[in-house]
């Protein structure tokens, strides 16, 4: 705890290199701290060791398989490089998630924003879907789904769609844009 907290200390003062030292420690100690493999994949993002911090949220992964956010840091690491193959990856990330929680309505959209990325809007559209059965209330997914609508020329579709994601969040940054493309479109 006091090493980690160290740790932490050194960071928020932006000296990472010690940072990362100091919580390589940590997990010599007790590898199964996995506060300590995700603070220190962030802190070797900071310092430009990108292969190094996938390992460790890997690492982190191995102890608790459906951490909502090292599975979307990692994923979104793997993208970052921008290999085909690391978008294939970032893919098995988010399934892998899915398999441990089904009903995980984060891991279901960010599966999503990530075919729609690569193009597959069958996929995207099926697991915004998933998302939304997750949770009805997610405007963001709602706002996939008006996208895609958009993008197979179904604007009136693509319309209800955005403004039913605007009326659940109204300052969703990308629903406005979407209902002004859509709006262009008319």
């Amino acid at each position: 705890f006091t090493q980690m907290n160290a740790a932490k200390s050194l960071a928020g003062d932006e000296r990472f290199e010690e940072a990362v030292a100091k919580i390589r420690e940590v997990i010599a100690a007790d590898p199964k701290i996995m506060d300590a493999h995700v603070s220190l994949a962030g802190w070797l993002v900071r310092v430009k060791r990108p292969d190094e911090a996938i390992a460790a949220y890997q690492k982190a992964l191995g102890l608790k398989p459906d951490d909502d956010i090292t599975l979307f840091n990692l994923a979104h690491l793997l993208l970052a490089r921008g290999r085909t193959g690391d978008a294939l990856d970032a893919l098995e990330v988010f399934r892998s998630a899915l398999k441990v929680n089904p009903k995980n309505p984060q891991a279901w959209y960010n599966l999503a924003t990530l075919y729609l990325d690569l193009g597959r809007l069958d996929e995207a559209g099926s697991s915004f879907t998933e998302a939304l059965a997750a949770n009805p209330k997610q405007a963001a997914a709602l706002n996939g789904l008006g996208a895609i609508a958009y993008e197979g020329g179904d604007l009136p579709k693509a319309e209800t769609l955005v403004r039913q994601a605007l009326a659940l969040e109204p300052r969703l940054r990308t629903g406005s844009y979407n209902l002004a493309r859509i709006r262009e479109a008319r």
